[in-house]
């Protein structure tokens, strides 16, 4: 080989050399701040979650206490979370009623998913297991536009 077609072997060599480390550095970096952005989404969704079970056990409260027309838009907020949360088929969601609410079940089928299932306690018979479809849900919906709100 001549010296100047080494020359230029050695040229490339030292430019590729040159801009692999500069290419490693920019790929790593790039896969630190994938991972960053991935662990971040993860615990802002985390956050979120929580600030909305949060959010539904607030409304729970709300709807146990005895109605009236002081606080009308206090109960229509709170059937709107129960709707909100009510209707994700990718949110799984137990909301676990303490005392006699027999009545949040209807909420609970009207506005749940089909295919969600709902449980419920019944005087006399036990556990009630209703699989909701769209049958049970208008069903539902008929019995709750039958209570008249003041």
């Amino acid at each position: 080989m001549s010296e100047k077609t080494e020359k230029r072997t050695k040229d490339a060599w030292d430019k590729f050399q040159i801009l692999s480390g500069f290419l490693i550095a920019i790929v790593i970096a790039l896969v630190g701040w994938c991972i960053n952005s991935t662990l971040q989404s993860r615990e802002i969704a985390l956050k979120n979650r929580e600030v909305n079970v949060k959010l539904v056990e607030v409304a729970v409260g709300i709807l146990q206490t005895k109605p009236d027309d002081a606080h009308k838009d206090t109960r229509m907020w709170a059937i709107e979370v129960m709707k909100k949360w009510a209707s994700h088929p990718e949110e799984k969601l137990v909301l676990a009623i303490s005392g006699e609410e027999d009545l949040l079940a209807l909420p609970a089928i009207a506005y749940a998913p089909v295919g969600a299932v709902v449980y419920y306690g019944q005087p006399g018979k036990g556990v009630v297991e209703v699989v909701i479809t769209a049958e049970k849900r208008n069903q539902a919906i008929a019995l709750l536009t039958k209570f008249s709100v003041k």
